[in-house]
Parts: C-alpha cells; sequence; structure tokens
C-alpha cells in the first residue's frame, strides 16, 4: 500500500514539475540582484514587466486569483506587485495564484511608519511561509527589514523601493468602472492607458503576438509628419499639458509618443518633479531601448542613420503616480500636430 501511495506521489510531483517548467518562472529560476540589473539563475539579465495592483486598500476587489489569471493569460505579465495597506485584505491570495501561474511576485508594505510591527510581523510572515518559492522578490523601504527577511528566507531577492529593476504599471489607472473583479475584461472595460499597456506587455513579453494586437477601433494611428510638420505627438493615460505646452506625465501608465523624420539627432529633455528622482522607460522604433533614470534635469539623445524614415518614440513613465510626476519639455522651435487618442482611433 505505501508503495502505491508513493508511486501516485511521485507520478504527480513529475507531472507538476513539468509544467512548471514550461512557466516564466520555470525558465528562469529563482532570481537575484547584482548592481541595479535582476539576473535569473543562469546569471543572465532577465525583464521584468507587469501590472502593480497599487495599495489594497484601494483596489482591494483585484487582490483575487481571477484578475492574476488574466493578466498572465491575456495581459502576458511576467510579474505582478501587491502592496499591503490594509490588514483585513489577504494578500497571499495574490502570491498564491502567482505561484500557480508561474510568474514572479513583488511583495510590498504601503505605509506612512516604513518600519513598524506591522511591516516586521508581514515580511516575517510571508519570508517564512513563501521561502522555498522562487517567485518571491521582496520590496523594502527600510533596510532594517532585511535582517527580518534574512532570518527565514536567504535566497529571494529583496529591492530597495527606489530601486527600480522592473517595469509596472498600476492597474487601476488602466480600468474603466464596468471592470469585472474577476478579470476577463473586454476592450470596453479599459482605459486609452489600459488598451496602450496591455498591447505592449502582449509584443514585449511574448513576440509571438506581434502584429496580433492591433485593436479595431480603440487603436490610435499616428499619422507621419508632413513636410511642414516637424512632429506628431500623442498622449496616453493621465497627463496634463502645461500652458507652455509642456507635458506631464502623471499615472504610471501614462506615456507621451512622437513621430518625426528629418532629423540626424533628437535631444529631449525630462524632468523629475519629486524630491529624488524617477524612470521612463523607452521604446524607439519599436524596439524596447531601456529604463532611464530621470533626475531634475536629464536629456536624453537618439541618433539617426537614416533620416529619411519616420521615427517612432515612446517615452513611458515606470515608476508609479505617488512617486511624482515627470515633466516632458516641448521646445518652442518645434512644429507639433497633437494627435488626440479619441479623434486617432478614426483614422486610416
Amino acid at each position: 500500500m505505501f508503495k502505491k501511495y508513493l508511486f501516485c506521489f511521485t507520478f504527480i510531483l513529475l507531472i507538476f514539475s513539468n509544467i512548471n517548467a514550461k512557466t516564466f518562472v520555470g525558465e528562469h529560476g529563482r532570481l537575484r540582484v547584482e548592481g541595479a540589473q535582476l539576473m535569473n539563475s543562469r546569471g543572465e539579465p532577465i525583464a521584468l514587466r507587469g501590472v502593480s495592483l497599487e495599495q489594497s486598500d484601494f483596489c482591494s476587489q483585484f487582490y483575487n486569483k481571477n484578475v492574476v489569471k488574466w493578466l498572465t493569460k491575456d495581459w502576458k505579465i511576467n510579474v505582478i506587485r501587491l502592496s499591503n495597506s490594509d490588514e483585513s485584505v489577504s494578500v497571499e491570495n495574490v502570491i498564491d495564484a502567482a505561484i500557480k501561474q508561474g510568474i514572479y511576485v513583488i511583495v510590498n508594505v504601503d505605509n506612512e511608519n516604513i518600519f513598524n510591527d506591522n511591516s516586521v510581523i508581514f515580511f516575517d510572515k510571508i519570508s517564512k511561509k513563501y521561502t522555498k518559492y522562487p517567485n518571491i522578490i521582496y520590496e523594502i523601504f527600510n533596510e532594517k527589514l532585511i535582517s527580518i527577511i534574512r532570518k527565514n528566507d536567504t535566497e529571494n531577492p529583496i529591492i530597495n523601493n527606489g530601486l527600480q529593476v522592473f517595469e509596472n504599471y498600476e492597474l487601476c489607472s488602466m480600468l474603466l468602472p464596468s471592470a469585472s473583479a474577476k478579470g476577463k475584461w473586454k476592450m470596453s472595460d479599459l482605459s486609452e492607458a489600459g488598451i496602450k499597456t496591455r498591447e505592449y506587455l502582449r509584443e514585449l513579453n511574448d513576440p509571438k503576438n506581434k502584429n496580433k494586437t492591433a485593436l479595431t477601433n480603440q487603436n490610435q494611428t499616428i499619422a507621419p509628419p508632413s513636410a511642414k510638420t516637424d512632429f506628431t505627438l500623442t498622449t496616453i493615460g493621465r497627463t496634463e499639458t502645461l500652458p507652455n505646452g509642456n507635458i506631464i506625465l502623471i499615472g504610471a501608465a501614462s506615456m507621451v509618443e512622437f513621430s518625426f523624420s528629418q532629423k540626424e539627432e533628437f535631444n529631449i529633455e525630462i524632468k523629475s518633479l519629486n524630491d529624488k528622482y524617477a524612470f521612463v522607460s523607452v521604446e524607439l522604433d519599436g524596439n524596447y531601448a531601456g529604463r532611464k533614470r530621470i533626475d531634475a534635469t536629464t536629456t536624453l539623445s537618439f541618433t539617426f542613420a537614416d533620416i529619411e524614415r519616420v521615427h517612432n518614440l515612446k517615452i513611458f513613465k515606470a515608476t508609479e503616480a505617488a512617486a511624482g510626476d515627470i515633466e516632458i519639455v516641448i521646445e518652442k522651435n518645434w512644429q507639433i500636430v497633437r494627435k488626440d487618442a479619441a479623434n486617432s482611433a478614426n483614422e486610416k
């Protein structure tokens, strides 16, 4: 009888292992931090792109396994971030779901008192329960919490809140009131930022879906600039245009997009409006160009060998709304044509 049960257990374990090997975590294993770069178990740089559930007291309805499953299946996320700010909300549902889906989960505590009894109890509990799972990434505000975690979990990575080693976008800012708390969202349930972010994640995290994510009746089109126009410009998500023409990126999923030609070099000034610094993610001509740190004033420079073609530059805010705004400086000598997303959706 014992041999029979042992055989069954071994068979089930083998099946479970084979399934996990096909997931994102199964492929990359336990992560580690080297400098400002996350590395997989083979010592290779890894790019994590996903969404943040924001504070659990603000978006508690989305802290469930159905949302995690839908985001993994449809949005192709490979990481999800939770922020525990309400003890009545079980964040372990999200952690368990992330483990089941084979993606990474960033565990964070959001509290004005960044080192207190609640944060100590929380990280002590989570690090004890999930130490054997390579899916876990701890995000802390205070270095005193390192010893709390390391006494239970000596391997899973710990990142400081100021260290941006992943791209995450705030989920609630990307969903409309019609969005179900169980996932399975239609395009009509997504805000402009949600539509663009979904497309962005699907293209970068699942290359086989490239060219399959155009959204009929809701996709924006950037028209090539005419001979008299330097740029077309589009904004997506929570943004603001100042009287001087500069663009403020507010929400984590907000974006400004330029389309231009006839330029050998393009320089753009970007400002972090918080007390420290911020990050943006850059996409140039459809290719991911990395995450850039933005200080009080930072200039990004791009050079082009082919000045005849139309180039496309997208700048995404890669930090949360609470981290402060980012200002995109629009030079006065640029001839700009603004492309409203609602209007451009109907263009061919």
